[in-house]
């Protein structure tokens, strides 16, 4: 692109020219900036530079730019407006994740409040220590294949489970189950899928029990 310097005699003031010198700068870098696009007057080598004209390019600018403006105003608002909503959102997870932990916090002691009161006569599992009681112990069968065993030391308030398993496969291969539980016994069930072994069988029977 080339460019000629063209001498124009407004009759204006020494400041005012110089004012309209530096206006003519900003023009140029304003509309570059702005966009690279026609404006109302374009001058070629030689034409004549006219106060009109070079008012027209200036309004013509001036317009774009206030378009732009108003542009990034509606933006900023569209951002604010949006961040006032992501606010809103998350006011309205925190309240939705208060509600859900309230609510599992409530079944959760409604439901621990039905065990102790199944299991444990009552006794609330979250303020009542577990107790813990194992052993392997020999047992000899009845006819029905069961047998007793006592806990070392009764459980003051219920027994919640027993877990017994076969204490020597290679004597007697088979399964063993516990029944009957109260807080002082309970009986081990013995078969080796077939059926009871004899009466009279010893089995050894290796358990953990847990209750309060």
């Amino acid at each position: 692109m080339k460019f000629k310097v063209v001498v124009v005699d407004l009759e204006l003031s020494r400041r005012e020219k110089r004012a309209l010198g530096g206006g003519i700068a900003a023009c140029v870098l304003a509309g570059a900036a702005i966009a690279y696009a026609s404006v109302p007057t374009v001058w070629s080598d030689g034409d004549v530079l006219t106060a009109s004209d070079l008012n027209g390019n200036f309004s013509n600018l001036d317009g774009r730019t206030t378009t732009l403006e108003n542009a990034r105003t509606t933006d900023e608002q569209t951002i604010a407006s949006q961040g006032t909503s992501i606010a809103n959102l998350t006011t309205e997870v925190h309240s939705d994740e208060s509600t859900v932990s309230s609510g599992f916090t409530q079944r959760l002691a409604a439901g621990a409040s039905s065990v102790g009161s199944y299991f444990g006569n009552a006794v609330n599992p979250q303020t009542t220590q577990t107790i813990w009681q194992g052993d392997t112990s020999v047992i000899v069968v009845d006819s029905n294949g069961t047998g007793s065993i006592n806990f070392p030391s009764p459980f003051p308030n219920g027994v919640v489970t027993i877990v017994a398993t076969n204490g020597d496969p290679q004597n007697f291969f088979g399964n063993v189950i516990a029944a009957n539980t109260s807080s002082f016994t309970f009986q081990a069930y013995v078969t080796d899928g077939s059926g009871p072994p004899p009466a009279g069988r010893m089995v050894r029977v290796n358990w953990i029990a847990i209750g309060w």
